[in-house]
């Protein structure tokens, strides 16, 4: 009988010291993101420098729109030949990114090309341009854009 007892008093402090104290809910966490490839002009092929290369992490909340949450950039110039690799955590609210090309023209200064938002004529591949999910690695990646014309 004494053993009985014993095994119940283990057995309830076994239960209760498994409880969980966060409700079953778990939190979401930062993912681990990269993005690696090169940017290149549509008319020659040629490595876009200059310009700014970036990554803008949105989170689409109802009735209100998207929410820009996180931004990333890495300047493209002579040296880096069009190439990027950007690799971050991105925050755990983020349900989808777009990517785009800011250009220093002293022609068109702050000229922007990027994502759906701006139907001009580039092009993001294997990927389209507003489709990277948070936590994933997106290498090779090839953007082509346009030419900035001058004024």
């Amino acid at each position: 009988m004494r053993n009985i007892g014993y095994l119940i008093f283990i057995s309830i402090c076994l239960i209760t010291g498994c409880e969980s104290d966060d409700n079953g809910v778990e939190e979401p966490q930062a993912q681990p993101t990269i993005f690696q490839g090169r940017v290149l002009y549509s008319d020659t092929n040629e490595p876009v420098s200059n310009a700014s290369f970036f990554i803008v992490g949105r989170e689409s909340v109802l009735f209100a729109g998207d929410i820009t949450i996180e931004f990333n950039d890495v300047m493209l110039d002579t040296a880096s030949q069009g190439e990027f690799d950007i690799t971050f955590n991105a925050d755990p609210e983020i349900d989808y990114f777009f990517v785009g090309v800011d250009f220093f023209d002293e022609q068109n200064p702050g000229l922007i090309i990027g994502g759906s938002d701006f139907a001009n004529g580039m092009v993001c591949g294997p990927v389209g341009c507003d489709d990277f999910v948070p936590g994933n690695e997106y290498t090779d990646l090839t953007i082509v854009v346009p030419r900035p014309e001058t004024n």
